[in-house]
């Protein structure tokens, strides 16, 4: 069931109480398959919650996309709106709080990002007190992760997303575990170890019978920081082709 709707029901003018909510929406349960049947998932909209430096916010956003698209396209307020991070982030809190205290995993940013500080301790907050009264382990990515310190995030584990390796280290020094989109499992191990670290496929990816809620992985991400390993993902749905295009000018001029 939905925590919060993902686009109110009113037409015409909408009143500013209303606007934030066309931001975010949190759900008890995703329905994603990779996810995994009880893992809860907060989705926030693109546009207004990700970074300029996300590469792929323009050239196949997975978040835009099959069935998480369907999100976006109803997560579209009808005009910019101020400090819009910052609103999404609280409408996300607000919802994290009302989750099912039953020890469900969150999946936080299915799709969307918070990119600034200010917004990462809001949603983190939000986390903190729904753990403390019997909610699960939290996990997100983040392109923001050259603005906002990983301390931001805790409790929940978080990964430094990228596109480019030669950045791992960079991400790894400020206090971030990482993730690699890669276009091809085998490419992106090499590449992690041309780094002076090691990459592991992800698990959902390479099994059908394996999803996040029986993986776990990603939500070790102190443990991942301080051994040096990458998660990588290999460029996946119907935006891949863009996605392997951009790896390709990405990754020129990776060297040991």
């Amino acid at each position: 069931f939905r925590i919060l709707p993902d686009r109110p029901k009113q037409r015409g003018r909408y009143s500013a109480k209303v606007l934030p909510m066309m931001l975010a929406t949190v759900v008890a349960r995703s329905k994603n398959a990779k996810l995994g049947d009880r893992v809860a998932a907060t989705y926030a909209h693109v546009e207004s919650t990700c970074p300029r430096t996300c590469p792929l916010k323009l050239a196949g956003c997975y978040a835009k996309q099959n069935r998480v698209g369907m999100h976006q396209s109803r997560l579209a307020p009808p005009r910019p709106l101020p400090r819009a991070g910052i609103q999404a982030a609280r409408v996300e809190a607000e919802g994290i709080r009302k989750l099912p205290r039953d020890g469900r995993p969150l999946r936080i940013h299915v799709s969307g990002d918070c990119r600034s500080t200010t917004a990462a301790r809001i949603v983190s907050g939000a986390v903190a007190d729904w753990q403390a009264v019997g909610g699960g382990p939290a996990w997100t990515y983040t392109h923001a992760w050259r603005t906002v310190p990983a301390e931001a995030w805790r409790p929940v584990s978080v990964l430094a997303s990228y596109e480019n390796p030669v950045d791992l280290p960079r991400a790894h020094s400020r206090g971030y575990a990482t993730a690699l989109v890669v276009s091809s499992f085998k490419q992106g191990r090499e590449d992690c170890v041309k780094v002076g670290m090691k990459g592991i496929a992800c698990p959902a990816q390479m099994r059908d019978d394996m999803t996040c809620e029986k993986c776990q992985l990603c939500q070790l991400g102190r443990t991942l920081h301080k051994l040096k390993r990458v998660i990588l993902f290999e460029a996946h749905g119907s935006g891949a082709r863009k996605v392997r295009n951009l790896l390709t000018q990405q990754t020129r001029g990776v060297t040991p």
